[in-house]
């Protein structure tokens, strides 16, 4: 891993919210899939295509943060990047 350099308090709140929401997203999608008849019922499906848009939602706002986050820091940015952030000081990591 390549430490690329520090975001602000702010920022880091931003990227931790979009996060934490995407893995509970995630977390919705799989405990979805367990449920039995879910062809047949309406409310799970209304729901998983709800979690669908959300994630996709999501992923969109973390994908422009870390390339907007990379372009005000000077820092190369490719969607292929594996980006992380260390919550504790707020450096920024590419793998």
């Amino acid at each position: 891993m390549v430490e690329l350099g520090a975001i602000t308090q702010e920022e880091a709140d931003f990227i931790r919210a979009r996060m934490s929401r995407k893995g509970a997203l995630e977390n919705l999608f799989i405990t979805l899939g367990r449920v039995k008849n879910f062809s047949t019922d309406v409310t799970a499906v209304e729901l998983y295509e709800r979690i669908v848009l959300d994630m996709q939602q999501v992923n969109d706002e973390v994908s422009k943060w870390w390339e907007d986050t990379a372009k005000k820091y000077g820092w190369d940015y490719g969607k292929e990047n594996i980006w992380s952030v260390d919550f504790n000081d707020n450096k920024v990591f590419l793998s």
